[in-house]
């Protein structure tokens, strides 16, 4: 199965193949900006339109929590919430060497 994505970094679309056995996502001519990530499956390409197909990762940003995390917390508060959209990805580390 071919699926024709408008938009770049579609998890959700790569997922859906693998679920059907594998495939192929074909990413159309644009320049998409990455806000998250690509999770790859084994059975599924990932082909853009050449040189016509530009992905690019979108700037990041950095927010302090506000308060300490343990293992396994179920969630997280930050101080400046604005640059989060949902949908996108984190990545939480800490600055204390271990």
């Amino acid at each position: 199965m071919i699926c024709k994505a408008a938009t770049a970094g579609s998890s959700r679309q790569v997922y859906y193949l693998g679920l059907l056995g594998g495939g192929t996502l074909q990413i159309l001519p644009g320049e998409y900006r990455m806000t998250g990530y690509i999770y790859a499956h084994s059975d599924v390409t990932i082909k853009g339109s050449g040189e016509d197909t530009v992905l690019k990762k979108a700037d990041g940003f950095g927010s302090p929590l506000t308060k300490h995390l343990d293992w396994c917390e179920y969630g997280v508060s930050v101080k400046e919430a604005k640059g989060f959209m949902p949908g996108g990805s984190i990545m939480l580390r800490s600055n204390e060497r271990r």
